[in-house]
C-alpha cells in the first residue's frame, strides 16, 4: 500500500476536513486550499485523508506541483 488509511476519528481528531467545531473552517483542509476548480478542490481532500507513504511517490508530487506552479 502507498498511503496511509486515515480512520473517521484519527480524520476529526487530527482536524483534518473540519475543526471541531464541525466548520471547514480551522481544518488542515481551510488552511492549505488554494485551489480553483472543483476538480483541484476535490484531488487535495483525498490526498489530505490518504497521505502517500512511498517518498518515490511523494517526491513526484512534489515535483508535479513545481512544475505546475511555474507556468
Amino acid at each position: 500500500m502507498d498511503y496511509m488509511v486515515l480512520d473517521a476519528q484519527a480524520l476529526q481528531h487530527l482536524e483534518i476536513v473540519e475543526s471541531n467545531a464541525g466548520k471547514v473552517k480551522g481544518s488542515l483542509l481551510h488552511y492549505v486550499d488554494h485551489c480553483q476548480t472543483m476538480f483541484g478542490k476535490r484531488q487535495l481532500k483525498r490526498w489530505l485523508m490518504s497521505p502517500l507513504l512511498n517518498q518515490q511517490k511523494i517526491e513526484g508530487r512534489l515535483n508535479a506541483i513545481d512544475e505546475m506552479m511555474s507556468h
